[in-house]
């Protein structure tokens, strides 16, 4: 197939270029890196399986359309579906198909035996092509079908998981048969959880997805040209540029293009996205600057590397004063486990000179998973920089195990202040206290006695968390660069401002993490944002107990313990 395909759809199919001509179809570099996508997956004997995520007017349709005309019109008993959203769309399809067919040598015409408005079914090799638009009842669950086309599934109209199971039960999970699934992006949609499926190697799917810049032709004339270096009706051009290595020449088509009518930056990065998380995100609605946090997302992928993934391993024993079971701190070790909880993006800061020895000194903002339906979260800050230096992730941990893990980040990160939310539940609070850890303290007024109490753990009420939300927008407005884990990235692009007025994520989306960060920026104010220093012979005594050689850099980290 790999040889024979590229050679028969080169050599034998015409397409319409922009410009009206009737031309041979030549791949260009998209479609060819798509060709060699897919290509494998065949040679392998694999059911191909993809989904693109595309940008307009690059041809993926146009090359999807070519491999599945190839297909039925060169073997018997093949069946192919084209399904889109609407009829337009459809006719347009098969407008290309019967392209192909009318513009093949003689030679190569199969006969047919109907060849209409509905499809073309051939006569001898029993194969065919049927049209389909979704929303119709039923579609394609009487069929076989060996070869689908899903175009443009985020624009379906009703419900596209029913429809696109019943196309998909109808094409056998065999060697030879293939599914490709292509649109544009249409928000947070069902599109994108197949997409994220993909992306996460859980459904199946090669993930396809081709940037704007990658088409040769999108280039404009870039004489006077002046890139733009503020957010404005352009975004930030400067910082485009260099973060995607693109000329002048791109840079000027893609101005052009966000200034023709009816057109918009947001409405760009959806039909011409530079990066898959940009095609979904939905204007308007998101609590953060969405092109700042996907560039930052960029340069973390590019730049940002964990030190190290895993857990604390640690021996408890019970005071026999108070009942309280309680860490042995001597036993604490570090695990290396690429499925921890626990990723380490800075190792503890230390600094020494002759006379003195200085830690950095950091916060831990924590949020539980509350009815049990979300994550139980982390975040450790360097309260001198503000960065990322840990962070905790888990889904239904046991919230004891939670609390002794935030224990050992909190002895590891030289007694860091700790604050976890304790809107659901004050065990880890209550836990961690027994444990002997350096709390967030806030001011709460009893409502019989109006006397004001210090109470332990962050509170999440309509007051606290819009001033949290400003606060930490305030933070990163002009140092994004401090947040380097994708996690919390990722959260903040679906933490949105919603019709009643509230601020949370998307449904279906999580905001643990961006809550935990936000937690810990937000109590920093009851840590020291100096260096802590320390007598030269008292640290000496606690740098033998860690197992840390005094270093300018942290020490030998957790491993050594």
């Amino acid at each position: 197939m790999a040889i024979n395909t590229l050679k028969y759809i080169e050599n034998y199919l015409m397409i319409v270029d922009k410009k009206s001509n009737l031309i041979p179809f030549k791949l260009n570099k998209p479609q060819m890196r798509l060709y060699e996508a897919i290509k494998q997956s065949f040679i392998d004997g694999k059911p191909v399986r993809v989904v693109i995520l595309k940008a307009r007017q690059m041809g993926f349709s146009t090359f999807t359309e070519a491999v599945g005309f190839k297909d039925v019109s060169t073997q018997k008993n093949r069946r192919m579906a084209i399904v889109t959203h609407k009829d337009e769309a459809t006719r347009n399809l098969y407008r290309m198909t019967r392209r192909y067919y009318d513009n093949l040598i003689p030679e190569l015409q199969p006969k047919t035996k109907s060849y209409n408005g509905y499809g073309i079914e051939y006569d001898d090799l029993k194969s065919s092509i049927v049209l389909y638009t979704a929303g119709g009842t039923g579609i394609g669950r009487s069929d076989t079908i060996q070869f689908l086309h899903v175009s443009e599934l985020a624009f379906w109209p009703g419900d596209k998981a029913d429809t696109l199971n019943g196309l998909l039960q109808a094409v056998p999970n065999e060697p030879d048969t293939f599914v490709f699934i292509e649109s544009t992006a249409n928000g947070f949609d069902y599109f994108k959880d197949i997409w994220d499926g993909a992306v996460d190697g859980t459904n199946g799917y090669i993930p396809f997805f081709a940037a704007w810049f990658e088409d040769d032709g999108y280039v404009a004339d870039a004489t006077d040209f002046v890139l733009n270096q503020s957010i404005s009706l352009y975004g930030d051009e400067k910082e485009i540029m260099e973060l995607y290595d693109l000329t002048l020449e791109q840079m000027a088509w893609r101005r052009n293009k966000i200034k023709e009518p009816g057109n918009s930056l947001e409405k760009f990065k959806q039909e011409f996205p530079s990066n898959p998380l940009e095609a979904f995100i939905a204007s308007g609605y998101s609590v953060f600057n969405n092109e700042r946090v996907i560039n930052r997302i960029e340069h973390v992928k590019k730049e940002i590397k964990p030190l190290k993934t895993g857990r604390f391993l640690y021996e408890t024993y019970i005071d026999q004063e108070n009942g309280v079971v309680k860490v042995v701190d001597s036993s604490i070790k570090w695990e290396d486990h690429p499925k921890g909880e626990i990723t380490i993006y800075e190792e503890p800061i230390v600094e020494e000179s002759n006379e003195k020895t200085s830690k950095a000194p950091y916060v831990i903002g924590g949020d539980t998973a509350g009815t049990g339906e979300d994550y139980f979260t982390a975040k450790v800050i360097n309260n001198i920089t503000k960065a990322d230096a840990a962070i905790y992730l888990k889904q239904k941990e046991d919230e004891g195990k939670y609390s002794e893990q935030i224990y050992c980040l909190h002895k590891y990160y030289h007694d860091a202040l700790v604050g976890i939310e304790t809107n659901y539940s004050v065990y880890p609070t209550r836990r961690l206290m027994e444990l002997g850890v350096l709390q967030y303290s806030r001011e709460n007024v009893d409502t019989t006695s109006k006397v004001i109490l210090d109470q332990l753990g962050f509170r999440t009420t309509k007051i606290t968390k819009p001033n949290m939300i400003s606060s930490f927008i305030d933070t990163i407005r002009d140092s994004m660069d401090i947040i380097k884990d994708l996690t919390t990235l990722n959260e903040m692009l679906t933490f949105v401002r919603k019709d009643n007025g509230s601020q949370e994520a998307e449904e279906g989306k999580h905001d643990d993490m961006i809550m935990a960060t936000m937690i810990a920026h937000k109590i920093s104010y009851q840590q020291t944002s100096s260096w802590i220093v320390i007598e030269k012979e008292k640290f000496d005594v606690i740098a033998a107990f860690f197992g840390r050689e005094n270093n300018n850099n942290g020490g030998g980290g957790i491993d050594e313990w």
